[in-house]
């Protein structure tokens, strides 16, 4: 008996059924297995399943009167095998294997011949039979190539739906696969990628793989899968391609797996590819967003300070080193030295102090570093911005003309100092004067020797009373000062300083006009407080008695001597 070729189905014929059972073929499905029988005569169909029943228990035989009508069958039973028994081996019989394996390439088929014929066994295996026997074999022999037959059919069905359900998968895919030599010549291409690159359909694979990468990335790919080598045949890297017609660069993300013989030289290349242009652009968009954010934060005129959630410090920007007067080696990885409260703005005083101390106006927000929870300290130099609001303030309280308070100005500090001396149980004066003859100056030589005589009239007083002392230009020609009353002198002591005073500046100037103030005098006693308002009116009513009982001032020369402040 000769030898069982290892010949099989012819590959690449179609099927009209759909195997896509991927389990491996076990041997108990040939336990299970049936023998459709065909031969020339009906008497010779019916003893070859006689003969097989016996040898092979529980087999189910099925006669049938030609090969044709086995199709039908196979159809519906997976597991049987066909035994086609035929007086020789000739060119007809040939013709119906050939018909019968293009219907039904998955199925076992066995030939077998009471005589070799014209034509070669190897014709009908190469034809689509697993089997062909040129002789009458014994039931035993027939029985274990019917087996043999269904076991190699059912692992090629299986290998060959294996293969068809991964092509499949591969021909359906998004990404791009193909392969191709070391040369870069394309041996297969799934349709994603004929579609991306705008290639036919249906014509074989042709063409050069890197002839779609630009130029200045080949280098970089054939140097990548130049390094590739059988313990490491993988790599991934990113390159351009163009796509026809109109030579739009794109950026795929390919990974690439080097095929070996087994003598370790390389066969073919697979490459699965992936479009990330838009990824590219967003990448680059964002490089770009970050690059700008951090000049901003660099070149911000804010200092900024981040630090953890425990207010160790984890950047500060140039702006922070200046105003915090320090340099960041020195404040990385320590301390911040002031507390971090999200949403409240904090006035800082940064500096020695003086005129090079630093007001600074802090803010805090909660952020993310580095994907840990954070504070972010937004320091504000509003130094300028305070002494602006100072000058404003001083503006709305100093009377611009004369230096001195105005209303509002000394009426605030009056009723402060007052509440000061009921809490101390201090004494205190208070002098409400007048100019006198301001009208006359006015209408006699001009407005502006009139505010010249209200300025030396301020000046005068200045040097009259202590810089403790709040001095206030209540209005027009009226001036009103809040001074504490001493164990040495009263109010008669000071208003005696103020005549002597006028008097010397009346000698050393020469001017159209001399100066004279009419005065009056209220007194503040803890144990009996009044309102300031009190105190101005009981001064108010002392100045115009003053007025009405004061003489006419005779023409005298008092010798020069210097303005006296009160002590």
């Amino acid at each position: 008996m000769p030898a069982a070729p290892l010949l099989g189905p012819g590959s690449g014929r179609g099927c009209s059924r759909d195997l896509i059972v991927m389990s491996s073929p076990s041997p108990e499905s040939l336990d299970r297995l049936g023998v459709l029988v065909a031969a020339p005569s009906r008497e010779r169909t019916q003893a070859l399943c006689r003969e097989l029943a016996e040898e092979m228990s529980g087999i189910r035989t099925i006669p049938l009167e030609n090969l044709a009508e086995s199709v039908n069958h196979l159809g519906r039973e997976p597991h049987w095998a066909t035994l086609w028994w035929t007086d020789e081996l000739d060119a007809s019989s040939l013709y119906q294997t050939e018909a019968w394996a293009a219907q039904c390439p998955w199925a076992a088929l066995v030939v077998a011949a009471a005589r070799p014929g014209d034509t070669a066994a190897e014709k009908f295996m190469l034809a689509g039979a697993q089997f062909c026997l040129d002789y009458d074999p014994p039931a035993e022999e027939l029985a274990k190539v019917l087996r043999w037959a269904a076991a190699r059919s059912q692992a090629v069905t299986h290998h060959w739906a294996e293969g068809r359900l991964y092509r499949s998968i591969v021909f359906r895919q998004h990404e791009l696969i193909c392969r191709f030599t070391g040369a870069g010549q394309l041996t297969f291409m799934n349709p994603a990628f004929r579609r991306y690159f705008s290639l036919p359909s249906e014509e074989p694979p042709s063409g050069s793989f890197f002839q779609h990468v630009v130029e200045g990335d080949r280098r970089e790919f054939t140097e990548q899968l130049a390094s590739l080598e059988p313990q490491n045949p993988m790599t991934r890297l990113e390159v351009r391609v163009k796509l026809a017609p109109d030579n739009d660069v794109r950026w795929l993300r390919w990974s690439v797996s080097a095929i070996y013989d087994k003598a370790g030289a390389v066969r073919e290349y697979q490459a699965v590819g992936q479009d990330v242009t838009q990824g590219r652009y967003l990448e680059e968009a964002l490089q770009v967003a970050e690059a700008n954010l951090r000049q901003l934060i660099i070149s911000n005129a804010d200092g900024m300070v981040v630090t953890d959630q425990d207010g160790t410090v984890l950047f500060v920007n140039p702006a922070a080193e200046r105003l915090l007067d320090c340099g960041s080696y020195a404040l990385l990885g320590r301390p911040f030295d002031f507390p971090l409260i999200p949403g409240q703005r904090q006035e800082l005083r940064l500096g020695s102090g003086g005129e090079s101390q630093v007001v600074a106006e802090m803010r805090v927000v909660e952020t993310k570093w580095r994907r840990a929870k954070a504070y972010l300290a937004t320091l504000r130099d509003i130094s300028e911005l305070k002494k602006l609001q100072e000058e404003l303030r001083e503006m709305s309280l100093v009377d611009p003309l004369t230096g001195l308070y105005n209303r509002r100005g000394f009426t605030t500090l009056a009723r402060q100092q007052l509440k000061t001396a009921q809490r101390m149980g201090r004494r205190m004066l208070l002098f409400f004067m007048d100019l006198d003859g301001l009208k006359a100056i006015n209408d006699s030589l001009g407005h502006g020797q009139g505010d010249r005589a209200i300025r030396e009239a301020a000046m005068v007083l200045k040097a009259t009373f202590r810089e403790s002392d709040i001095l206030g230009r209540w209005g027009g020609d009226e001036f009103c000062v809040l001074a504490m009353e001493s164990d040495e002198e009263g109010s008669q002591a000071v208003m005696r300083r103020l005549e002597l005073n006028l008097g010397d500046w009346n000698t050393d100037a020469e001017r159209p006009y001399q100066l004279s103030l009419s005065t009056g005098a209220a007194k503040y006693e803890p144990e009996r407080p009044s309102t300031l308002e009190d105190l101005m009116a009981q001064a108010d009513q002392s100045m115009y008695e003053f007025k009405r009982g004061r003489r006419e001032p005779e023409k005298r020369s008092p010798p020069p001597s210097r303005l006296r402040r009160r002590g």
